[in-house]
């Protein structure tokens, strides 16, 4: 397996690096983070590898890429979208974060996952995407959350918009009006 360093290089070195190694199967590619690992995603891609997975090694990122044959007439699936039904509970809880404010959301988050009330759904949108890639502080909360029964509804759009739906860590991609709709149909919404 061919390692490259992707980390703090530009689109076009990294393009040539790809180029050099075009004839391995297997490369393992240190990144920066989320933003990065989605735009060299997009370039193993055009360059034939078809099996792509992020990976963090104790806050070593980087991308495995495989070339594996497809089978003929197999098209590659589509991301879904989510489709979700609010809660019919008036005690249920609803968390609405629209930003990504630093370390005030991870302890938030880290905070709410150890609590003993958890809330039925939380959605993310505009920068707050951020906070459900793999490699994001929150990640792991979210995940505990997720793990104790809440639903983490990430808007596809905004994850689009900042090049990171490919390195979504946890939750589900969901359209805006669906994320309003299961948050705002809840008994209780907090907004952060």
């Amino acid at each position: 397996m061919l390692t490259l360093t992707a980390a703090g290089k530009s689109n076009s070195d990294i393009e040539k690096l790809l180029q050099e190694a075009s004839g391995d199967e297997e490369l393992k590619i240190l990144i920066d983070g989320p933003a990065q690992a989605s735009e060299i995603k997009k370039l193993l891609e055009d360059s034939g590898f078809n099996d792509v997975v992020p990976e963090d090694d104790e806050g070593m990122l980087y991308l495995l890429a495989t070339k594996k044959p497809l089978e003929p007439d197999t098209p590659k699936a589509p991301l879904q979208k989510v489709s979700i039904i609010p809660p019919a509970s008036p005690n249920s809880t609803g968390i609405f974060i629209a930003g990504d404010r630093g370390s005030f959301l991870h302890k938030v988050l880290d905070s709410l996952a150890s609590a003993s009330i958890k809330p039925d759904v939380i959605g993310l949108v505009n920068n707050a995407v951020k906070l459900a890639a793999y490699n994001s502080k929150s990640c792991s909360s979210l995940k505990k959350l997720e793990a104790d029964g809440a639903k983490i509804l990430v808007s596809d759009a905004c994850a689009d918009r900042m090049g990171i739906t490919e390195a979504l860590g946890t939750g589900m991609l969901c359209d805006m009006s669906g994320i309003f709709d299961a948050v705002f149909a809840c008994g209780k919404v907090i907004s952060l």
